[in-house]
């Protein structure tokens, strides 16, 4: 009777030890099949933050395009159009040759400016650093350009990014002449970690924030593209400051000094 007993007790804590199994079995199935497809869920929302991020990032980019078709067509508009009128005013005013001459002159020098805009010469060649205080270079003697550099500049910047940068400074170059109505421009440029920092100050009449325009909006398309970001302090009657943090990117063999 001992022995019956004693194998029921064993055959009982067998079924339960098999239950028990079991559950512990189904429990880390189900687990696993949780955290499967948790990790599915996860992957499908980064490919899908992915595919906006790219959607995103063209559109920006179509957008700073489009925008500089539209800065080139006014360049060209204001500084072309408009001075070649003049000249064949002058021409059938029979105007003094010396004064069309110089009229002549002004327009050579402003088609070469936004040919240069174009397509920035050496751009190659030249160190990032150059590239930006050259553009600076174009406010003076209408402007006083002062300017800091926190040691060299040590990054060896790819072409994309340096054409990027470059279309960054001429927008607020832009925006200073068109709009600041400053006589004193201070540039600032540092190197710090895997960015590089560009602070701009103006003596200008200053912006509110409603009243930013397509200028800044570009500003901050290019450097989405760039992953950087830039900040602007503005106060009416009081100037405005840029700063703008450029992040480094793939190095390109062809952008040494």
């Amino acid at each position: 009777m001992e022995e019956c007993t004693d194998s029921n007790l064993v055959f009982v804590w067998i079924v339960y030890s098999l239950i028990v199994v079991s559950l512990i079995g189904v429990f880390v199935v189900l687990l696993i099949r949780k955290q499967l497809m948790q990790e599915t869920k996860r992957i499908e929302e980064l490919s899908n933050l992915e595919e906006k991020h790219l959607r995103d990032l063209l559109q920006r980019h179509l957008d700073s395009q489009e925008h500089e078709r539209e800065r080139i067509g006014s360049d060209l508009h204001d500084a072309i159009s408009n001075r070649l009128n003049m000249i064949l005013l002058r021409l059938r005013a029979n105007s003094d040759s010396s004064i069309v001459e110089a009229d002549v002159n002004e327009t050579i020098n402003a088609v070469r400016r936004i040919s240069h805009d174009l397509n920035p010469p050496m751009i190659e060649r030249f160190a990032v650093d150059v590239l930006i205080s050259s553009q600076f270079d174009r406010l003076i003697p209408e402007y006083k350009v002062k300017k800091w550099q926190r040691k060299s500049m040590k990054f060896n910047w790819s072409t994309d990014h340096k054409m990027q940068i470059i279309r960054i400074v001429q927008e607020i170059v832009t925006n200073i002449v068109k709009h600041a109505k400053a006589n004193e421009v201070s540039i600032m440029l540092a190197e710090h970690h895997k960015y590089l920092y560009l602070i701009v100050d103006d003596n200008g009449i200053g912006f509110s924030d409603d009243n930013k325009g397509m200028g800044m909006k570009n500003i901050e398309n290019r450097l989405f593209i760039l992953n950087g970001a830039f900040k602007v302090k503005s106060k009416l009657n009081k100037g405005t400051r840029i700063i703008l943090a450029f992040h480094h990117g793939v190095q390109d063999s062809n952008s040494r000094r």
